[in-house]
């Protein structure tokens, strides 16, 4: 599927969650200087939905959602906006970062964003976390990947 969803001007782009979606939670107070260390075994993988709620230091999407209540005041909806988009700055970092950890052991954003493809970033966690001794997963987002493959500049602003 990597290989035939690979190219969002043909047949669309597949992006993967390790272990899945909310893997988004899977982090402490943003910034997370600790996410790069981030994995879990493949026994708790079964259980992944309830382990990221009960890691978070979140209860909710709620830092991640721009939209403010109608009838809150416009400076309560102005910090939530601000909040949101500083966390999604944040997601955004640590995910790329991590990723190009995990396809080339390299703390940094890459110079490509070729160099993220998902077929990358797959084997590279099947050979380094899952096919190994330990079977562990590196914890990672897609959603931020996503929005550095198509907003790459938002990521300098980290």
């Amino acid at each position: 599927m990597l290989e035939y969803f690979d190219d969002e001007t043909e047949n669309g782009k597949l992006y993967i969650n390790y272990p899945m979606v909310e893997s988004v939670f899977y982090t402490k107070q943003l910034p997370d200087k600790d996410y790069l260390s981030y994995d879990v075994t493949r026994e708790k993988c079964h259980n992944f939905k309830a382990l990221a709620r009960d890691f978070s230091f979140y209860n909710s999407f709620e830092h991640l959602l721009i939209s403010g209540n109608k009838n809150e005041k416009e400076e309560k909806k102005l910090l939530k906006q601000q909040t949101a988009k500083e966390n999604w700055l944040h997601l955004t970092d640590m995910n790329v970062r991590k990723a190009n950890f995990i396809c080339v052991s390299v703390d940094a954003i890459p110079a490509l964003k070729e160099n993220l493809a998902q077929s990358n970033i797959y084997e590279n966690q099947l050979a380094k976390y899952v096919n190994t001794e330990s079977c562990r997963v590196s914890v990672l987002n897609s959603f931020p990947i996503f929005l550095y493959d198509y907003f790459r500049d938002i990521v300098s602003l980290c």
